[in-house]
């Protein structure tokens, strides 16, 4: 397994990597290797969005279930129900959703409609799953946040189909909003920087190591 880190260029309506998609799809799918894309978004924006989920989890009720057909948001702390063991805050969005303060919606729609057209070209798989409703299969929008002091998540692996490549985005400033930890592939462990997007198969275990397990 390698880590590749490419260049993006960017549109108003798109993010368009410096490889074309067959060869993305060769690296990631046939390869297992792991491609980041470096600075995918703006740091002001991911800054702005970080604080306003923040925000909006501090001011509406959090849910021990899953809520399909709204936004909701849910602390996980080693549930016994859970297949695999994690510490995380799940912050799962219902889109479009009216209840949501206007730029807060606005950012999210922004961020997960331009992060779904990636992840089709890239998986050759033009499923037009919508972001919102009762209807299976559809995406679930999730921003997750690993407190400092032992957030994790366990090692795991999600099918190949129907996704078969999974994007991660880092919202996360290493050195200022954690000191340590970050997404490892067994042996292979990798921070990258903020606004970058990781790049994945999902047929790879992947985990999220302790973030910061010194700091309460």
């Amino acid at each position: 397994m390698h880590i590749i880190e490419i260049s993006v260029s960017k549109s108003e309506n798109q993010i368009k990597p410096s490889f074309d998609y067959l060869k993305l799809y060769d690296e990631v799918v046939n390869n297992r290797n792991i491609v980041i894309l470096k600075s995918v978004f703006d740091a002001p924006f991911c800054e702005r969005l970080k604080a306003r989920v923040f925000d909006w989890g501090k001011s509406s009720n959090g849910h021990s279930i899953d809520y399909p057909g709204k936004s909701f948001h849910r602390m996980g702390n080693l549930n016994p129900n859970s297949m695999t063991p994690h510490i995380f805050h799940a912050y799962n969005f219902d889109l479009p959703d009216s209840s949501l303060e206007k730029c807060l919606e606005k950012d999210l729609i922004d961020l997960f409609n331009k992060m779904k057209q990636l992840q089709q070209k890239i998986s050759f798989r033009a499923l037009n799953y919508d972001m919102s409703g009762f209807t299976l299969p559809r995406l679930r929008p999730q921003i997750i946040h690993y407190p400092c002091g032992g957030g994790y998540f366990d090692y795991h692996v999600h099918p190949f189909e129907p996704q078969r490549v999974g994007l991660i985005l880092n919202l996360s400033r290493f050195g200022c909003d954690y000191d340590a930890g970050g997404t490892s592939f067994f042996t292979k462990e990798k921070r990258f920087q903020l606004s970058g997007i990781m790049i994945l198969a999902t047929l790879l275990y992947l985990d999220m190591i302790f973030c910061t397990p010194q700091k309460k």
